[in-house]
Formats: structure tokens, C-alpha cells, sequence
């Protein structure tokens, strides 16, 4: 300080850019990595569930298709199931 910048001459320059980082304590870094994992955890088992689930529709595609159902005939089949859902509820009033 005091001296002329031995590479532009300048008497005064800003705070160097690592002078201004901010210091983290421990513990915050503890509980960042904590969150980190648990994140991770998360992200693993939901990936999963996905994972298992896509698996159970093919599965289910491949049996509607090995019945001759195709997909596009399941409004028609869902429609029909909901019918017969009703005539069942119906039947279980009398």
C-alpha cells in the first residue's frame, strides 16, 4: 500500500476478487452436505419408483397386446369398465 502498481501505475485498485469471498463456517458446510445427500436419497428412490412403474406398464401393455388389445382401444374398454362399475353398484343397492 502506499506504492505505485508495478503494472499499471495505478495508486488505488478494488479488493481483489478472493478478498471478497465469503467465509463459510464448518457447520454450514456440514449441514449443506447433509442436505446434499438427503437430496440424493430422494432423487435415488424416486428414480426408482419410476423406474418400476414404467417397467409395470410395459409389463401391462405386453398382456393387453398378447390379448389382442391395443392401446387405442383403451378408452373404449375404460369406458366400458366404468358401465359396468355402475351396474354393479346399482346391484349392490336392491
Amino acid at each position: 500500500e502506499g506504492e505505485p502498481c508495478p503494472v499499471c501505475g495505478s495508486m488505488t485498485h478494488q479488493k481483489a476478487h478472493n478478498e471478497q469471498l465469503e467465509v463459510i463456517e464448518l457447520a454450514q458446510v456440514e449441514a449443506l452436505r447433509a442436505k446434499a445427500s438427503s437430496d440424493e436419497r430422494k432423487y435415488l428412490e424416486k428414480e426408482a419408483f419410476l423406474a418400476s412403474a414404467q417397467q409395470l406398464l410395459q409389463d401391462t401393455w405386453r398382456q393387453l397386446e398378447a390379448q389382442h388389445i391395443k392401446q387405442e382401444d383403451q378408452p373404449q374398454i375404460t369406458a366400458t369398465l366404468h358401465e359396468v362399475e355402475q351396474e354393479i353398484a346399482a346391484l349392490k343397492i336392491i
